[in-house]
């Protein structure tokens, strides 16, 4: 399938002029900002509640690092009910403020790491992630993904992310309330979109 870039870009400034779908309980659910370590707050998800099978649909998530200077950090998007890339959609990453893309699918092999001790298990479900280094202090990034479902049906995702200090002896997470987590034990944020069938 082709996207038109140009209509693409012009989608991703109107999700963000509006603030469409924009979270608004982000604060209780986010680290305190504390300037003496990474603390990623996540700004804005953006996305279209409501589409077509075989139409693609654009997603926006802006994360900004208000701590201090993390070592690396990155941003966090699974699939629950897709195991693998084509299954009921396609997740396609179409740009980011830079890093490193990563995909994961049903029996990769996925690593989570907390206070530097790293886990190694087979993943359940789809993800795609971006990892960058240094995330500077005040400094945002957007990881921008389009979801082109090939079933009608309802499909959630679930939006981390994470920045480590310079020994990765701390990592920071948002959220930090685990009303949910991902296949990784991490806190997310859920969200929820309908697939349509053309009538």
């Amino acid at each position: 399938m082709e996207l038109n870039l140009k209509d693409l870009l012009h989608t991703w400034d109107w999700l963000q002029q509006r603030r469409l779908r924009s979270v608004r309980k982000f604060g209780a659910k986010q680290p305190s900002p504390d300037t003496s370590s990474p603390c990623p707050h996540l700004e804005l998800v953006a996305f279209y509640p409501v589409g077509n099978v075989g139409t693609p649909l654009p997603i926006l998530i802006s994360v900004r690092n208000l701590g201090a200077q993390a070592a690396a950090g990155g941003i966090s998007i699974s699939f629950p009910e897709i195991s693998r890339n084509g299954e009921g959609a396609y997740v396609e990453v179409a740009d980011s403020s830079g890093g490193e893309f990563i995909l994961r699918e049903a029996g990769d092999e996925l690593m989570s790491s907390d206070r530097g001790h790293p886990e190694t298990f087979t993943a359940r479900y789809l993800v795609r992630e971006v990892h960058f280094s240094p995330w500077k202090t005040d400094e945002r990034v957007e990881f921008r993904l389009t979801l082109t479902p090939s079933r009608a049906g309802t499909f959630t995702f679930l939006v981390t992310s994470w920045a480590a200090n310079g020994d990765w002896s701390r990592i920071a997470r948002t959220p930090v309330v685990r009303d949910m987590v991902d296949q990784q034990n991490h806190a997310a944020f859920p969200y929820v979109f309908s697939a349509l069938a053309h009538g």
